[in-house]
């Protein structure tokens, strides 16, 4: 066989995770008032592709991944905007019962970033050009900690047979900043990487990797299963020791494992993708659109409708918003916002003013 690095191009980088992650964590950077929406780059990628400035703030908020459950998170239910995307009907009834927001469903960022990529790096390989396995093993994030026995993993991707070589190991930045992958470039496993969550061409790296490999893989389940199908790859599980996970007592409730729905459509998942297929089954297909939303993907025009619908509402339209530090205030959002900081300065001269009242004690 020739030597795999004839046979890759990558657009962006992604043979070189060291540089890419840095090696120290890193803030998030980002124009966004409300900053969760540029997790992996997806603000920035929508508004590539409607044709909006980047440094443009979006008037909505974006889920920052493709849930499997009725988790929601009070950050974005909470934020000072009027409306909020959703990947599919199913999941904006979901928002609609915890937020007063208007939601439409738009589809998952990657599924723009697809189309971004191609922009930027040229069209999609053609399927014969398709080669090997791309490999996503379980991953910490910045409050959980992932463990399992990634030397035997590593072991059992060397060994798969001919048709899945070669095996490339995709870090996730935070494996890749503890130094965790060192037993899969031991068994000569290249190592790449999409980058830093807060890295705006997560996305476009992700799908610039998986557009060039007919199979992926993991230990576990998780958004590269849907994103890396949606690419054109034929996913399967292969499963390692069992991953052992330490989650904080305050992140537990927002943890997918112990959610009654997730479980079930983990069990569904490893029932479609328990071995090896040379197609993408209708079954599979079907199962990751519901999820990633395909066919609410909008058109550029349609999405920069929306973004441009968003902005007329956050300065016209009053709704009660909340604030940061929970006040309540009915007025469009954008005064909403404006007010915020007078409000602060207000609340804190009054106690000012209160302590120095006659008879106003400060407590021992």
């Amino acid at each position: 066989m020739s030597d795999p690095s004839d046979t890759y191009r990558w657009a962006f980088q992604q043979d070189q995770p060291r540089e890419i992650c840095g090696h120290v964590d890193q803030p998030l950077t980002t124009p966004e008032l409300h900053p969760q929406n540029d997790y992996y780059g997806q603000a920035h990628v929508l508004k590539a592709y409607a044709g909006i400035k980047t440094g443009r703030s979006l008037k909505f908020v974006v889920e920052h991944g493709i849930h499997l459950d009725d988790i929601v998170w009070e950050i974005d239910t909470r934020s000072p905007m009027s409306a909020m995307a959703s990947c599919s009907e199913w999941r904006g009834k979901v928002l609609r019962r915890e937020s007063n927001k208007s939601i439409l469903p738009t589809g998952f960022g990657y599924l723009y970033a697809m189309d971004v990529t191609q922009t930027i790096a040229g069209p999609d390989p053609c399927e014969s050009a398709r080669l090997g396995t791309l490999a996503f093993p379980c991953h910490s994030t910045h409050s959980i900690t992932a463990t399992f026995d990634h030397r035997s993993y590593a072991e059992r991707l060397k060994s798969l047979p001919e048709e899945y070589q070669p095996v490339y190991l995709c870090g996730y930045w935070k494996d890749i900043l503890d130094g965790r992958l060192q037993p899969y470039e031991e068994q000569g496993l290249p190592v790449v990487t999409c980058g830093h969550m807060y890295d705006s061409n997560f996305m476009l790296r992700f799908h610039d990797l998986c557009r060039q490999f007919r199979y992926t893989v993991s230990n576990s389940l998780g958004t590269h299963l849907f994103q890396s199908v949606t690419s054109g790859c034929r996913f399967f599980f292969l499963d390692s020791t069992p991953v052992e996970y330490d989650i904080p007592e305050r992140d537990r409730a927002q943890c997918g494992q112990f959610n009654p729905m997730f479980q079930a459509v983990e069990k569904q998942a490893r029932a479609l993708f328990s071995s090896p297929s040379s197609i993408v089954t209708q079954a599979q297909q079907d199962f990751v659109d519901r999820y990633i939303g395909t066919k609410y993907k909008l058109s550029r025009k349609d999405l920069r409708r929306w973004i441009l619908k968003c902005e007329w509402l956050d300065r016209t339209i009053p709704r009660t918003t909340c604030l940061s530090d929970g006040t309540r205030i009915y007025a469009p959002p954008a005064i909403a916002r404006s007010a915020a900081k007078p409000l602060q300065k207000l609340r804190k001269w009054k106690r000012s003013i209160v302590k120095r009242l006659p008879g106003v004690h400060r407590a021992a």
